[in-house]
C-alpha cells in the first residue's frame, strides 16, 4: 500500500472529487429507492410508479457520467505509473473494457430499464425469473462489469490511482435491492428472492399487501 501511494496525491481536488462521487452514487439511489418503498411519494407526485421509476433512472445515469468525468479527471492529473505504459497492459485493459461492456450491457438488454434502475421499489416486477445470461454465470453481473470496465481504463491510462477509491466504493448492483443482513433481498421485505423479481415464485398471501402493511427492507449490513 505504501508502493502504491507513491503514485496517489489523497490531497488532489480531482482525487477528492471522484471518491465524493464513488461514495454518494449508490448512497443516494439506496436511500430514493427505499424511500420510495416505504412512502411511495415520488409514484404519487408522478402520478405513475413507471414515470418515476424512469426519472430516477435518469438521474442516475447523469450521476453516473459524473462519476466517469471525475474519474476520468483524476487519472489524467495523478502521477503515471511506468510498468503500464507497454503494449501488453494495454491490451489487458481493452480486454478488461471488452469483458465489462458485455456484462453491462447484457444485464440490460435482459432487465429492461425498470429491471435495471431500481423498478422492483416502485412495485413493477418482471412476469418471469431473470436467468439467462449473463445471471446464469454472475449473481452481480453489472457491478462487476462497472468495475472491470473502470479497472480497464485506469489500466490503459497507466494509472493506479482509480484503484483506491474504487475499491472501497460498497455499490449495489442497481437491478437488485440490497442485500438484508445477508439474507438477500426481498419483497416488501419478506421474501428472499435472486435477480429479478417473478410473481409466480411467491405464495398468494404475499402478493400484493396493503401500502399500510408494507415495511422496508432493514438498514443494509
Amino acid at each position: 500500500m505504501t508502493w502504491l501511494l507513491g503514485y496517489v496525491d489523497p490531497s488532489d481536488p480531482c482525487f477528492v472529487a471522484a471518491i465524493l462521487t464513488i461514495t454518494f452514487n449508490p448512497l443516494f439511489w439506496n436511500v430514493v429507492a427505499r424511500w420510495e418503498q416505504k412512502t411511495r411519494q415520488l409514484s404519487r407526485a408522478f402520478r405513475s410508479p413507471y414515470l418515476a421509476c424512469y426519472s430516477l433512472g435518469a438521474a442516475i445515469l447523469l450521476l453516473n457520467v459524473l462519476r466517469s468525468h471525475c474519474f476520468t479527471q483524476a487519472m489524467l492529473s495523478q502521477p503515471k505509473m511506468e510498468s503500464l505504459d507497454n503494449p501488453t497492459a494495454y491490451r489487458m485493459g481493452l480486454a478488461l473494457l471488452g469483458v465489462g461492456s458485455t456484462f453491462v450491457l447484457s444485464s440490460f438488454f435482459a432487465l429492461g430499464f425498470t429491471g435495471t434502475f431500481l423498478g422492483d421499489y416502485f412495485g413493477i416486477l418482471k412476469e418471469a425469473r431473470v436467468t439467462t445470461f449473463p445471471f446464469n454465470i454472475l449473481d452481480n453481473p453489472m457491478y462487476w462489469g462497472s468495475t472491470a470496465n473502470y479497472l480497464g481504463w485506469a489500466v490503459i491510462c497507466c494509472s493506479p490511482a482509480p484503484v483506491e477509491p474504487w475499491g472501497s466504493e460498497k455499490a449495489r448492483q442497481p437491478h437488485r435491492p440490497a442485500a438484508d443482513c445477508g439474507c438477500g433481498p426481498r419483497l416488501h421485505g419478506r421474501h428472499p428472492v435472486r435477480g429479478a423479481f417473478h410473481c409466480s415464485d411467491l405464495p398468494a398471501e404475499s402478493l400484493p399487501v396493503p401500502q399500510e402493511e408494507l415495511t422496508g427492507p432493514a438498514p443494509r449490513c
